[in-house]
């Protein structure tokens, strides 16, 4: 009787060609499948989509696949090629979706989208998914298949890919170590399985109204568990060569800094930790103590140089700059510089590269992925939590140390409060630019300008009252300033319908230490009817009580007591170059050459996207004169530039 043994296939006798039964089983049940996934199949949906097309057998053809045997179900040999085929097809895979990522960013420039319709089509993950189906559609459907059901069930499964695969990128698993890496493969394996599952399932109901069956919906949930461990590799490999760069040159960066400690002043050394401790991303590319970025800048290469400081929603892995560009990073979300879920500084950093290639950059990430601005938060009136003004202060100081001028962008502007420039904000922003101030300005872009009913303004008279009414939808933020040293005898009552929700009494609310405001922010979640927000006096000062009513976000506009005046901040605040489109509406004196914005760029929005052309401008002018502020970069500006448009 014949044992048979783990070393069987291996010391079998060998077929009549001469190939050894091992180096056949490998071909047939690995190598073939995945040949055919990665490059024959994909070849062949491009050929049969122009000829379906065209209507006409075109001369590029087609290739056959290699040919494989028809393996037992649930055997070895059928689970090891049902793998493979779903490893083969990442190549295709991660094409369809860079082209298509590609398409749909386009198109968002062309059509001159901005805000959340901009968001979403320049999303890296919408157009992994529907790149995902365009080649599943594009592929010609084998017997009981159809287009649309493939791709459905191609999309339904890379959907259930990249929820796992965020959960497996969360800080707990996206570590170093076996455990993390164990819990982060468990993780896309299951959501591959359960992801090629869907794929089978949803292509059988949408093409036959059926169930498919066992053999197929095992076989499918077997290649997208492939795939998408596949896939994650593909992802870590990606960013671990970034580290490995990033880890070499941080060995020559201490190598150069323990030559040089002896000599580096203790107060320096302060200024390059920085307010927000060093940088915490995941890519650990760039931190303002970066030692080797300062000496590569040092006198005399600075002269004519200067870095643009974006401050925005993130950035992605692949609009950044080369590492040695980036001198400093600043995460006051705490979400992680590298990381644009909203892709909105991605699209702004990639238009700085493009007008200015070579430019040097620091990085600040504003806004988290709930699109909240990272504001200052205070306890006890000490800051408890640096914001973004705090991170672009920082990111000034080692633009100084460097000896390089800087031009700030910050191409949001739907954030509203302290319109007038009294803010926080604006108050801290003043330390660094304005007139007298040299080298350092921030250009901001001015808001959306429609026009919106997003502010409101009156005067309440002694022992009077006034009633503001909003027609709001949902959730919504509002804020309310009072004007400065003005009397504090006022009740503030919020009411939906007849029914009040919310009361403050102004006797008890302090004044901001800074410019002796008061000022309350409060949230409202009302449907379906009428809200009313009323102030009262209730004291005898004979003084006027100036206000302003903001909305700060949500869907609610203000029925009465509207004022024109929409300069979202920060370009409402002073010294800060407003940037806007003439088009659009901001405030019925926008073309006056003294008020807000100070630049009108012709063409069309959206503005956002807009304002890196006047950051570059910007850039252009202090590279040729250093000593500039920024009542002479408006002077030379001027308030109607020619623009790309």
């Amino acid at each position: 009787m014949e044992y048979l043994n783990r070393s069987s296939l291996l010391d079998g006798p060998r077929k009549a060609d001469g190939v050894h039964p091992a180096v056949d089983w490998l071909a047939d049940s690995a190598l073939r499948p995945l040949l055919n996934s990665a490059l024959v199949e994909p070849y062949d949906s491009i050929s049969h989509a122009l000829e379906d097309a065209s209507g006409k057998r075109l001369s590029i053809g087609e290739i056959q696949p290699l040919s494989q045997k028809k393996h037992q179900a649930y055997s070895p040999e059928w689970f090891v090629s049902s793998a493979m085929s779903g490893v083969g097809s990442l190549l295709p895979f991660v094409i369809s979706g860079k082209l298509t990522g590609g398409g749909l960013r386009g198109a968002s420039s062309y059509l001159g989208l901005e805000g959340r319709a901009a968001s979403i089509l320049s999303s890296n993950r919408l157009a992994q998914i529907s790149g995902a189906g365009i080649y599943a559609a594009l592929k010609r459907p084998n017997e009981g298949e159809t287009r649309l059901g493939n791709a459905v069930g191609t999309m339904g499964a890379f959907a259930i890919f990249d929820a796992g695969n965020s959960l497996a990128g969360i800080s707990r698993f996206n570590k170093p170590g076996t455990l993390a890496f164990a819990e982060r493969s468990a993780i896309r394996l299951g959501t591959g399985f359960l992801g090629g599952a869907s794929q089978a399932e949803l292509s059988s109901l949408v093409a036959r109204q059926k169930h498919a069956d066992k053999e197929l919906l095992l076989q499918s949930a077997v290649s997208g568990a492939s795939l998408n461990i596949a896939m994650g590799a593909y992802h870590d490999i990606a960013s671990n060569g970034k580290n490995t760069d990033a880890r070499r040159n941080k060995s020559s960066q201490n190598k150069e800094s323990k030559a040089s400690e002896r000599t580096e002043d203790p107060a320096t050394k302060k200024i390059e930790r920085g307010l927000l401790g060093p940088s915490t991303d995941s890519l650990n590319l760039a931190r303002s103590d970066n030692s080797a970025a300062r000496s590569n800048i040092a006198e005399p290469k600075a002269e004519g140089n200067v870095v643009y400081i974006v401050v925005d929603s993130g950035f992605s892995p692949e609009s950044l700059p080369p590492r040695e560009n980036i001198l400093g990073t600043w995460d006051p979300t705490g979400e992680g510089v590298f990381n644009d879920p909203l892709q909105h500084g991605s699209v702004v950093l990639s238009k700085l590269r493009d007008s200015d290639p070579g430019a040097k950059f620091m990085l600040i990430r504003a806004y988290d992925s709930k699109s909240n601005l990272a504001q200052t938060r205070f306890e006890n009136g000490q800051i408890s939590k640096a914001g973004w003004t705090e991170a672009y202060l920082d990111a000034v100081s080692l633009a100084k140390q460097l000896k390089l001028p800087s031009v700030a962008n910050c191409s949001f502007g739907e954030f509203t409060h302290a319109m007038d420039g009294t803010g926080w904000e604006s108050y801290q922003l003043s330390h660094a630019i304005g007139e007298g101030k040299a080298g350092h300005i921030v250009v901001a872009a001015a808001g959306p300008g429609n026009g919106s009913a997003r502010h409101a303004s009156g005067i309440v008279e002694v022992s009077g009252r006034s009633e503001v009414n909003i027609s709001q939808n949902g959730e919504a933020a509002f804020n309310l300033w009072m004007g400065k040293d003005a009397p504090r005898d006022w009740n503030l009552s919020v009411y939906e319908g007849n029914q009040k929700i919310h009361h403050v009494d102004g006797a008890h609310l302090d004044s901001n230490f800074w410019n002796n405001r008061q000022q309350l922010t409060f949230r409202s979640h009302i449907e379906g009817a009428a809200t009313r927000f009323v102030l009262s006096r209730t004291g005898n000062d004979p003084r006027p009580l100036p206000f302003d009513f903001y909305i700060q976000e949500g869907k609610a506009t203000f029925l009465d007591h509207v004022n024109p005046q929409l300069i979202s901040e920060p370009a409402i605040f002073p010294s800060v170059v407003a940037v806007g489109v003439r088009n659009l509406k901001y405030s019925p004196a926008q073309e006056v050459l003294e008020q807000k914005p100070n630049v009108l760029l012709p063409g069309e929005g959206p503005v956002s996207f807009r304002t890196p052309e006047i950051s570059y401008a910007i850039a252009q002018l202090l590279k040729a004169n250093p000593n500039l502020d920024s009542t002479q970069v408006q002077n030379l500006l001027g308030k109607f530039p020619k623009g790309k448009n």
